[in-house]
């Protein structure tokens, strides 16, 4: 007898229940791109706005919120009551560190939301289409069924908030770029049947309420106009003292333009500038920043003081004191403009950015110095394109009015540690001369995954005493990096290693060589201090997961007071034993600095290093060719340059407890298109035939032969003799 059994497999298909009685709490309005939600609360997040119907508060104590069908779980919420008719914000900023902060992001290209109850019923849902910078997806009312683009209404009704155009038409059309013109023009603009061209000339972004296209715009030279942005009396704390230069300065002319028609639909907003009869200017890098005057010097504009500061200034301090506009920072004050770039007459980048001040004294100038920051919900992308630095591309820059923030660490762009390139730049804004500057690039993780090729998710940033990149305990890790320094013996070569594996040495010598030779008496381990490494090794050349350094504000050289340290010349400061006037510390009390001197290794690393530098980086030659690139020149800092050397190199040797004697070794080679020659850490410039530097007799000197292609390397002659590519030599 054959005896068959029927296997049944059985499929259960889970689904979130959806509550068919009357629907009472509502997703009621999404924001899915990352800025602020409002200057007084929380900044920097995504949100879901909660909507209650009813006529009694609602808990929401142990509901769920999700952008994962798989996962209608994904996130509780807690201590949350949306009161009647009332309003909740859920937080999607990834921190879940409150009941109303979430544990995830939302995508900005779009996805689904999911709000399920305490017994894991599924409320409501919605798809959340892809988001402009500005807008949020939202009911047309409040809980109705419909959705539509509107202007945010955080914390408050749909009901009266604009619904905003679709942007799906194509742009105006410009007749003339962006540029120079010797000439007046008329400006033509065109667009599709049926569709209406508004425009402005003020700078501000076009709506319905703009000036109506009806024919050719006249181009023409405007510097007699009288100013603008330049005649604000806010933007000095002691503004009722401080009076503006009425006299016109050079300007261009803005162009904003929009297309509309009768259907609620849009285009992007195009921004033209254009100089005319302004031939002075055609040659050089032109910013032009364009931005709605009120962002900016509005009561609530990040230039100015604000309505808070003001409020206590005019009592003659009888009120509390409130923080001036411009002396706040982050993402809270960016506001949305233009930026557009022109080299040599022509334009190069045209893209909405971020703009914020920038600067520590700085901001109390009237004529701000700023951030600019490239953003995907502003343009699309994180970089600037278009705009390259050393051709990597740039997600922020800021711009600098000091050539010693860019000059002086050109010097050491060989070296191992970080430095910002620049670009020297004319900036208007809107439409006006602003100042001469130089866009300088900013350190974040996009400067890391550019330049090294790291992820940039991957990346720690240590700014001062605070994390400028990476997770929550990221000051911690620094801090163990600190705290094995600050207690372990480097008089051990164990414990040196172990070191090594922690910090980039090299980096690390690099970084204070130049602070100490560039006398840059502002600094200790918390001030004008950068560092970085990789969370976990990635297997790349710099991702190894050590910590690395960054040369940041090194303009000290540029105002530091001579009487404060009893010299009659900067040159004579010794920068490894002088307490520094601003920090209270002096180099040789930098914890980590003052333990790994007692390796032997790194004392050795250091002399040679520093010397490496000395003769190559710092050489007058070096110095003279680096400011001439920027068509300035050293003498800017009085004698410092010619005079540095013979300070700080005795310095260093007392420094180090150098008993040798500082002799000339000389480089030569026989065929200067045959190679070069690596001295220690440093490639000297042979291009003459020779070259010569100082070195003490203390350690011995490495030198290292590299033949170019197509030439092999035959041996040292002179005081050395030898085969092998790679020698020392006693000095």
């Amino acid at each position: 007898m054959i005896v068959a059994t029927l296997a049944v497999l059985t499929l259960c298909l889970m689904l979130g229940k959806l509550i068919t009685k009357e629907q009472i709490i509502f997703i009621n309005e999404v924001r899915s791109w990352d800025a602020s939600v409002t200057r007084e609360s929380y900044y920097g997040s995504d949100y879901i706005e909660i909507y209650n119907d009813s006529d009694e508060d609602i808990s929401l104590n142990g509901w769920y919120i999700s952008d994962d069908a798989r996962d209608l779980k994904k996130c509780q919420i807690y201590d949350v009551v949306v009161g009647t008719k009332g309003f909740a914000l859920l937080y999607a900023n990834e921190k879940n560190d409150s009941g109303n902060s979430l544990n995830f992001k939302l995508n900005p290209a779009g996805e689904r939301i999911y709000l399920s109850d305490a017994q894991g019923y599924l409320v409501d849902s919605v798809y959340v289409p892809k988001q402009e910078f500005g807008t949020v997806y939202a009911r047309v009312t409040d809980g109705a069924k419909e959705w539509c683009v509107k202007e945010e209404t955080i914390d408050f009704s749909n009901n009266d908030a604009k619904i905003l155009p679709i942007k799906n038409l194509e742009a105006p059309v410009f007749s003339h770029e962006s540029g120079f013109y010797e000439e007046p023009f008329t400006l033509e603009l065109t667009a599709g049947e049926n569709q209406t061209i508004y425009y402005t000339l003020d700078g501000s972004k076009p709506t319905t309420e703009s000036e109506i296209y009806k024919e050719g715009i006249c181009i023409k030279n405007i510097s007699d106009q009288p100013n603008v942005c330049g005649m604000v009396q806010k933007v000095v704390t002691d503004w009722l003292t401080y009076t503006p230069n009425p006299n016109p300065v050079d300007k261009a002319v803005v162009v904003r333009a929009i297309v509309m028609n009768d259907e609620n639909q849009s285009s992007e907003v195009v921004t033209n500038t254009y100089f005319v009869d302004e031939e002075t200017y055609k040659e050089k890098n032109i910013l032009s920043i364009v931005a709605d005057y009120d962002d900016l010097f509005g009561p609530q504009g990040i230039f100015v003081t604000g309505d808070g500061f003001d409020a206590y200034y005019l009592s003659d301090g009888a009120t509390d004191w409130v923080a001036p506009n411009f002396l706040m920072s982050g993402r809270t004050w960016e506001v949305l403009g233009n930026i557009q770039f022109l080299e040599n007459g022509e334009e190069t980048l045209n893209q909405e950015a971020g703009i914020r001040t920038q600067g520590a004294s700085t901001r109390l100038i009237p004529k701000k110095r700023m951030s600019i920051f490239a953003r995907e919900e502003y343009s699309g992308t994180q970089y600037f394109e278009g705009l390259t630095f050393d051709k990597n591309k740039t997600h922020s820059f800021s711009l600098n009015g000091s050539i010693t923030n860019v000059a002086l660490p050109e010097l050491v762009k060989d070296r191992n540690v970080s430095v910002q390139d620049a670009k020297e730049t004319v900036t208007f804004l809107n439409g006006e001369y602003w100042y001469h500057a130089y866009a300088l690039e900013k350190y974040n993780k996009y400067y890391l995954e550019e330049h090294y090729g790291v992820n940039r998710d991957n990346v720690i940033i240590i700014k001062n005493q605070g994390i400028n990149e990476g997770p929550d305990n990221s000051y911690d890790v620094y801090g163990q990096l600190l705290a094995y320094a600050g207690s372990t013996d480097m008089s051990i070569p164990e414990n040196y290693e172990k070191l090594e594996q922690m910090a980039d040495m090299q980096s690390y010598i690099d970084y204070i060589s130049a602070n100490v030779y560039l006398n840059n008496m502002d600094l200790s381990e918390t001030k004008n201090y950068l560092l970085w490494r990789t969370i976990t090794p990635d297997g790349s050349e710099k991702g190894d997961g050590r910590w690395r350094w960054m040369l940041y504000d090194t303009d000290c050289l540029e105002w530091m007071d001579r009487t404060f340290y009893g010299v009659l010349e900067k040159a004579e400061v010794n920068s490894f034993t002088k307490s520094m006037e601003h920090t209270g510390v002096a180099v040789d009390e930098f914890l980590l600095y003052s333990s790994a001197k007692n390796s032997p290794k790194f004392r050795q690393q250091f002399v040679l290093s520093f010397m490496d530098m000395a003769n190559v980086n710092f050489s007058i030659e070096n110095v003279e060719k680096i400011f001439a690139k920027w068509n300035s020149s050293p003498d800017i800092y009085g004698n410092f340059f010619w005079q540095r050397f013979d300070y700080i190199v005795p310095y260093m040797a007392e420094e180090f407890g150098l008993t040798g004697t500082l002799e000339e070794v000389t480089l030569k080679i026989s065929d200067v298109e045959g190679g070069t020659i690596k001295l220690n850490t440093t490639t000297p410039d042979l291009s003459g035939g020779n070259w010569t530097g100082k070195y003490y007799t203390d350690y011995p000197i490495t030198v290292t032969a590299v033949p170019t292609e197509g030439y092999e390397f035959v041996g040292w002659s002179g005081s050395v003799t030898s085969d092998s590519a790679t020698i020392e030599a006693e000095v």
